[in-house]
């Protein structure tokens, strides 16, 4: 049931990343990592991903609630032959964001924020953390993807 799950989600999320321009892969995991040309790009992305699995529960009521955690980070990736992201340091320190987010919640670095043109979801600085593998403290926004929400209280790391 967990196995079906994982790709129910896959197939839910890679082609939203694909419609934002993006290249999306399994991490072989439950996790997904995706590249993009944009900060834009990136956090219109992370948001439809999480109104499409807040609307699957919608449309279909026997569907369960799938919370995803979303990070977001830029930098140099490096792209596998098809063109999906393979590794790089944006890919670890996307990582170590996601990890601050509970599920239904996209986090990401202040660059990102700062770059994005995004004109509706609200961003909420939540200050420097200071995390794994990371050598100097970095700046975490929230994004705040749909009307009322509240920004989560991130836990110490």
């Amino acid at each position: 049931e967990s196995a079906k799950l994982v790709q129910r989600h896959r197939d839910v999320l890679i082609p939203v990343i694909e419609r934002h321009g993006g290249k999306g892969k399994s991490t072989g995991g439950d996790g997904i990592v995706a590249a993009f040309g944009s900060a834009g790009q990136a956090l219109s992305a992370a948001i439809d991903m999480q109104q499409t699995l807040d609307a699957a529960v919608e449309i279909d009521p026997r569907a369960r609630e799938m919370l995803v955690r979303i990070g977001v980070a830029q930098g140099e990736v490096v792209l596998d032959k098809g063109g999906r992201p393979f590794l790089g340091a944006a890919l670890n320190l996307a990582a170590r964001v996601m990890d601050l987010a509970d599920g239904g919640h996209i986090m990401t670095v202040g660059a990102v924020a700062a770059a994005s043109d995004l004109g509706g979801p609200t961003l909420h600085p939540n200050g420097e953390f200071k995390l794994k593998n990371i050598a100097e403290p970095v700046p975490v926004v929230e994004v705040l993807w749909h009307d009322g929400m509240e920004p989560q209280q991130i836990r110490a790391v």
